[in-house]
C-alpha cells in the first residue's frame, strides 16, 4: 500500500482524508476544520458552484494544509489504503500552474524554472541579481513554494543554452538580458562581450528543446523579445515577451507579479495578468509592453 506522502501525490485525497480523520485521535482543531473544509470543497465542485480556476486553487490550499499536517505530526510514512479512484484529484496532485496536474511534494516532479541572465561587456548594467533574487524570494514565500526548483546561469554564451535547457530539462524557461530590434537576444561570446544569435536560431533551438524537456511557459524579459517569443511560441504553449524597450524596474515588477500569482496556483495566463498589473500598481511604465503567446492548436 502506497504511504500517506505517495497517497497525496497520485491525487488519493479521499483516502488521504479519511486516513488523517483515522490518525486524529486527538482530535486536533485544525485537522478538523480541514476535513470540513474538504467535504464542502467536494460537495461545491461536484456540483458545479466552483470553476476551474477556484476549484484548482482550493484544492492547491487543501493539500498543502495536508501535507503541513502530515510533516507535524510524522506520518508521512503511514500507509493508506486505496479504495479506488479519488473523486477529486488525478494521478498527479495539484496546481494547475503550467499542466492540469502540476506537483505538490518532493516526492513527485517539481516546477522547474530556468533563469539565464545575461549582461555582456558593452551593454547597458541592469540589475539582474536583483530580480533573480525577487524572483527566489516570491516563491519561498508563496503557499505552493514546496513545488518550485529554481536555477540560474549566469553569463550565458550560444552554446551554453541547449546544453542547459536538455540537462535541466526546466518547466519555465525565464531569459532576462537584452534584446535589439535588428539583432534579436543578445547573449555573450567568450570574451564576454555581446554576441546575438539569429531569431531564427532561436526558434530552431526551442522546437528542438520541446522533444527533449517538458517544456511549457518561455518568459523573455528583455527589451524588443515580442516577436522573438511569437516565434517561440510556435513550439512552446505559452511565451511572453517585450514589445519595447522596457526599463529595469518594470521587469522586476513583471516578474514579481508572475511569480507572486504562479505561487498561489494560477495559469500562466493569469500570471501573465499579475505581472502587468504589478507594473501599473508600482506606478511604473511599460504596462503595455508585455504581451503573451500561446501556442496554436495543433
Amino acid at each position: 500500500m502506497p504511504t500517506l506522502l505517495q497517497a497525496v501525490g497520485m491525487g488519493e485525497l479521499d483516502a488521504v482524508m479519511e486516513k488523517i480523520d483515522e490518525l486524529n485521535v486527538e482530535f486536533h482543531h485544525g485537522i478538523l476544520m480541514l476535513s470540513g473544509s474538504y467535504s464542502s470543497f467536494k460537495k461545491n465542485k461536484n456540483a458545479g458552484i466552483l470553476d476551474d480556476r477556484d476549484a484548482t486553487r482550493k484544492q492547491a490550499q487543501i493539500t498543502s494544509r495536508l501535507l503541513s499536517y502530515i510533516e507535524e505530526f510524522g506520518w508521512g510514512n503511514e500507509e493508506v489504503k486505496i479504495k479506488g479512484k479519488s473523486s477529486i484529484g488525478s494521478n498527479t496532485t495539484t496546481t494547475n500552474i503550467i499542466t492540469n496536474t502540476t506537483t505538490i511534494t518532493d516526492t513527485i516532479k517539481k516546477i522547474k524554472i530556468l533563469f539565464l541572465a545575461v549582461n555582456p561587456i558593452g551593454t547597458s548594467n541592469m540589475r539582474l541579481g536583483k530580480e533573480a533574487r525577487e524572483i527566489k524570494e516570491r516563491l519561498r514565500r508563496s503557499k505552493l513554494r514546496d513545488n518550485f526548483e529554481f536555477t540560474s546561469e549566469w553569463a550565458v554564451r550560444p552554446n551554453d543554452l541547449l546544453s542547459y535547457i536538455l540537462d535541466i530539462k526546466p518547466d519555465i524557461v525565464h531569459f532576462s538580458g537584452h534584446g535589439s530590434e535588428d539583432d534579436g537576444l543578445i547573449f555573450e561570446d567568450n570574451n564576454e562581450k555581446k554576441k546575438p544569435i539569429s531569431p531564427e536560431a532561436i526558434n530552431k533551438l526551442f522546437a528542438f528543446a520541446v522533444k527533449r524537456a517538458p517544456m511549457k511557459c518561455v518568459l523573455l524579459n528583455a527589451c524588443y523579445s515580442a516577436e522573438q517569443a511569437k516565434g517561440i511560441a510556435q513550439s512552446v504553449d505559452a511565451v511572453i515577451g517585450m514589445t519595447n524597450a522596457i526599463w529595469d524596474k518594470s521587469a522586476i515588477a513583471f516578474s514579481t507579479g508572475f511569480y507572486d500569482s504562479l505561487g498561489t496556483g494560477d495559469k500562466v495566463d493569469i500570471a501573465y495578468e499579475a505581472g502587468v498589473l504589478s507594473i501599473e500598481l508600482n506606478g511604473l511604465d511599460g504596462a503595455d509592453y508585455p504581451v503573451l503567446h500561446k501556442k496554436e492548436a495543433e
